[in-house]
């Protein structure tokens, strides 16, 4: 045979291969065109991709190493600043790297498949990973889950070809790609042990090298994850592994107020951005002390133990409340984008009858599977290290999005079979299976099929509080200030000791010019949340523009206190001392926002260096 011949056969052999990829660059290519012309394309401001975007502007601005330990996974951050450093539009270059990552994506899913199955079922894989709309509209986030996502398809392929190896240099290796997936998601490190334990025991001449192959893997895993172990030493003296954020997620969805999602105190903000400081601060706060990072991780989770342990009943109760949410096909606290692209993005819902029938066809295909069991071993690991993650902390679509490429391995699996019935006229053995296919459909949807009018019964008082304030939110952006007002107001009703609707009415109106309004307001967001630094500087900036200083001096040092390292209140607060004559004290002030202010906000040092030189003039 010919290399023409060959090369022909190959194409014939993969065009099943070819024809998912060619569905997905469509299909990104639609989504693309939508967003780019949507009103959240680039970013939505207070959400995770924002935070991620400041971060790496401070990292190519020269901030290699924080200030403190990392309290979001490292990796993203610090090649989001490579391409803030090297492209004329990283925000543009960013989405068109993520979504040539998904097509990828769905050639690895391929691949998986035809390693675990066959070839029928890699195509049906390959084609419901390319359609899956949720894997696009992530990929059009400033967030790491679709690269991740991405990297553990990589991980797992590779698990796959490893097999029968006794090859020190592979191990090692396997460390390495689970250690780069760990820093940028650490979701996987429950996996690549489950993976390390399949490997050594299916593989019988590994046995003998049990010992010695671990080692080689944990030197792997080891040598990426000490270079985060090092930075965050170098940063604050703190023993932290990647992350310092492990304490506060697993009180997120371990406490007395949990339903299974995230859920957090009225002292915490809801954006990314100011989460993690929220929890420092109230930390430090209760324990009258400043705290490292490693000693903020500690007291969230202590907090958790101690409802664990009070209340065993309720926390079991929890358990369940997660296992139901993680096959429930509707959305899970999805991102803030998540509205406006459902809106604005013609392709988003389009394809979500795909996301709704991917658990019943999964669970089918899992039964089918148990006859290939030794095979689809490394299959179920992964979908149970997911499960057992959320279950560990909370679930919301972020984190549940991990699980889905290897449900849709299971779900593509499903299919074949069911074709395979019909081809061999088992009908008594497909009428069976389908009528177990429509219960599992009614089971796992059965949220979704109830009337509106009673789902909305189901709501307890916090999902309808945060609900009008998504509305409210909705509203300010689109212009309509009048219905996010009203919006506030009805959220005041239903949760009078919240601070979070106060503290949005106080920012609105600013906007308008009502200061009075806005002053009350703040004041009673700082009555409900003592901790609550942003309607303390708010409300030291609205006395600096009313000219009452020692009342804003009064306000900005507290804020300064709970939260020395925001540029913002040192700058407001060096306002105060000019103009109360402590000129002394307003040049230190001034100094300390141009010292805490990111490089790479020009227009922001700019007005500090003016203000200090206003200053230097006077004295």
């Amino acid at each position: 045979m010919t290399n023409q011949e060959l090369s022909f056969k190959n194409i014939l052999q993969h065009g099943g291969l070819l024809l998912a990829l060619l569905v997905a660059v469509i299909l990104r290519i639609a989504y693309a065109i939508d967003f780019w012309h949507s009103p959240f394309f680039p970013l939505m401001p207070y959400t995770d991709g924002y935070y991620y975007y400041t971060w790496a502007n401070d990292i190519a601005s020269g901030e290699f190493i924080k200030t403190t330990a990392f309290m979001k996974w490292p990796l993203y951050a610090y090649f989001f600043s490579l391409l803030i450093r090297f492209c004329s539009d990283p925000l543009t270059s960013l989405y068109i790297f993520q979504f040539a990552a998904g097509v990828l994506t769905c050639g690895l899913i391929y691949f998986i498949s035809l390693k675990i199955f066959n070839r029928p079922t890699a195509v049906i894989a390959g084609l419901l990973c390319a359609v899956y709309t949720p894997f696009i509209f992530y990929e059009g986030l400033a967030t790491y889950t679709s690269l991740s996502i991405l990297l553990e398809a990589v991980f797992l392929l590779f698990v796959l070809n490893s097999r029968g190896s006794v090859a020190p240099n592979r191990f090692f290796s396997l460390g390495l790609i689970a250690g780069i997936c760990f820093i940028l998601q650490g979701n996987i490190i429950i996996f690549s042990l489950a993976a390390l334990v399949w490997l050594l025991s299916t593989n019988a001449s590994a046995r003998p090298k049990f010992l010695s192959l671990a080692v080689c893997f944990f030197l792997g895993l080891g040598a990426v994850v000490s270079i985060t172990a090092m930075m965050n030493f170098c940063a604050e003296k703190d023993a932290v592994a990647v992350t310092g954020n492990f304490g506060f997620n697993f009180y997120s969805g371990n406490n007395s107020q949990a339903r299974g999602m995230a859920t957090y105190d009225n002292d915490i903000s809801r954006n990314q951005e100011d989460m993690l400081r929220d929890a420092r601060i109230v930390a430090q706060s209760s324990l009258h002390k400043k705290l490292k990072t490693s000693e903020v991780s500690h007291f969230w989770f202590k907090k958790s133990t101690a409802f664990i342990k009070e209340h065993p009943g309720q926390y079991l109760h929890l358990l369940f409340q997660k296992a139901l949410l993680i096959f429930c096909p509707e959305n899970t606290q999805p991102e803030k984008e998540y509205s406006a692209a459902f809106k604005n993005i013609r392709l988003l819902p389009l394809f979500q009858p795909a996301a709704v029938i991917i658990f019943p066809l999964a669970l089918f295909g899992f039964i089918f599977s148990l006859k290939h069991r030794r095979n689809a071993a490394l299959l179920y690991c992964a979908i149970l290290s997911c499960v057992q993650g959320m279950l560990l902390f909370f679930v919301i679509d972020k984190l549940r999005i991990h699980m889905m490429p290897f449900l849709i391995i299971l779900a593509a699996y499903g299919i074949y079979s069911l074709f395979d019935i019909i081809r061999n006229k088992e009908y008594l053995k497909m009428g069976g299976m389908v009528i177990l296919l429509i219960f599992c459909f009614i089971l796992i949807n059965q949220r979704s099929i109830l009337p509106a009018q009673n789902n909305s019964r189901l709501l307890d008082r916090q999902n309808l509080y945060d609900q009008y304030l998504d509305q409210a939110d909705s509203f300010e952006s689109g212009g309509e200030i009048l219905k996010a007002i009203q919006a506030l107001k009805t959220a005041s009703v239903i949760g009078p000791d919240n601070r979070r609707a106060p503290f949005r009415m106080g920012i609105i109106l600013v906007s308008l010019g009502d200061l009075k309004g806005a002053e009350e307001n703040f004041k009673r967001a700082i009555t409900l949340s003592p901790t609550c630094v942003d309607a303390l500087y708010n409300l030291g900036f609205i006395y600096n523009k009313q000219q009452k200083y020692l009342q804003a001096l009064e306000s900005l040092i507290r804020a300064a206190d709970l939260n020395p390292d925001d540029a913002r209140v040192h700058f407001e607060l060096g306002i105060a001392y000019k103009e109360s004559h402590d000129l002394k004290n307003a040049a230190t002030e001034q100094e300390l926002a141009l010292k805490k202010m990111a490089r790479w906000r020009v227009r922001e040092r700019s007005l500090i260096i003016r203000e200090l030189g206003v200053i230097k003039q006077i004295r």
